[in-house]
């Protein structure tokens, strides 16, 4: 049996093999586990203080995998990596209270790129690098308090990320992408309601972004993808809850 767990994060590797990440809510430790054959095999990351909520798996073009976390015992963003001999851990953002709600994808070139809320300002951060050398950037400047429920992806037409994240300020679902020279920004849904949490972005095949998100006032799941030149939004599950 695997151990308690919180904040899972799944990841499917180029054998069809799954790995998971999660919060060990009963040690307080950041784990992780390879599908072997048959059985799982589990191994204890990091366990350092109170570490692993928002755990966020990804793999490199070798498989080997990198996992975003936060650390609530210093309140910073931490990352692990397995170089194939053993894990690597570091400190990637010990600025404020960071490293809430972590979302972490690799690049072709195994770039890792990870989105990540800080307080107490409310701020949508991203960290974009490798194994001791990060690019730390304030991806939403804290007028209002946003990034939360983030989740990070690249164009695959591209290469470049975009975050989906949840406006507080608004109550509503945001959008961010970068292009060759910027970010540009905007909300994509909060007419009336709140809305926004538990977002889930990716891209199609096409470069067509799709963004799954929840709808606290209807209490539904929401659908919406990107068109040329607006968004089409949809309720996916209308029964609630």
């Amino acid at each position: 049996n695997l151990p308690p767990a919180n904040s899972l994060s799944l990841a499917v590797d180029a054998q069809g093999q799954a790995r998971l990440a999660w919060y060990n809510t009963q040690d307080d430790a950041l784990m992780y586990a390879l599908r072997a054959g048959d059985a799982w095999r589990v191994e204890t990351v990091d366990d350092s203080a109170d570490v692993g909520e928002y755990a966020s798996l990804g793999l490199d073009r070798a498989g080997r995998p990198h996992i975003a976390y936060h650390d609530r015992n210093a309140r910073t963003l931490k990352y692990a990596h397995h170089d194939g001999q053993a894990w690597r851990i570091e400190v990637v953002d010990a600025e404020g209270q960071a490293g809430f709600h972590a979302s972490l994808v690799v690049g072709a070139d195994d770039t890792v790129y990870i989105a990540y809320h800080a307080q107490p300002r409310g701020i949508l951060k991203s960290a974009i690098g490798r194994l001791g050398d990060w690019t730390v950037e304030t991806r939403l400047a804290a007028e209002a308090p946003k990034g939360t429920y983030a989740s990070i992806a690249l164009s695959p037409t591209t290469g470049h990320p975009a975050i989906s994240y949840r406006d507080d300020a608004l109550a509503g679902l945001g959008y961010t992408h970068r292009t060759e020279q910027t970010w540009h920004r905007g909300t994509i849904d909060f007419e009336g309601n709140d809305m926004g949490t538990f977002t889930a972005l990716a891209f199609d095949p096409d470069g067509v972004q799709h963004i799954a998100y929840r709808d606290n006032t209807d209490r539904v799941l929401k659908h919406a993808a990107k068109t040329e030149f607006s968004w089409l939004r949809e309720v996916v599950d209308p029964d609630g809850d």
